[in-house]
């Protein structure tokens, strides 16, 4: 089977890294780059900045300096784009609060994490973005 120009889609999905952590940060964006357009934001401020409508998929540290994640989250929750949001965090997702459901991330990735489990948490995240399900809000 041939793959043509038209068989290859015009633009790669966009994927925000926002981690205060940078060398786990810089890692995830390496590990993503060749399938992925990636940003990167080392505090919850900076994730803000960077995001914007054309961003399919958010993974967020759930502590991070000055603006947390689930600030972040909230934040998020009121604009108009529905990202698909992962949090990242080394905590299991057995003791994460019934308030960080309630703030509608899509997955948790617990933390340290490996490359394969990245590719495919942020594989099916875009494949949700894209499908015709209805939006997490």
């Amino acid at each position: 089977m041939t793959v043509t120009s038209a068989d290859v889609p015009s633009e790669r999905p966009t994927v925000l890294i926002a981690d205060d952590e940078a060398a786990l940060t810089d890692s995830m964006a390496v590990w993503l780059s060749d399938h992925y357009q990636v940003r990167t934001a080392y505090t919850g401020h900076e994730a803000l900045r960077e995001f914007d409508p054309t961003v399919d998929v958010v993974l967020l540290d759930r502590h991070m300096p000055g603006l947390s994640g689930e600030r972040v989250m909230e934040e998020l929750n009121e604009t108009d784009v529905t990202p698909r949001v992962a949090l990242l965090t080394a905590t299991c997702a057995d003791d994460l609060g019934p308030e960080l459901e309630e703030l509608g991330f899509d997955e948790h990735l617990t933390k340290p994490i490996s490359r394969d489990e990245l590719l495919e948490a942020v594989s099916a995240l875009v494949s949700a973005s894209s499908a015709s399900e209805p939006a997490r809000r």
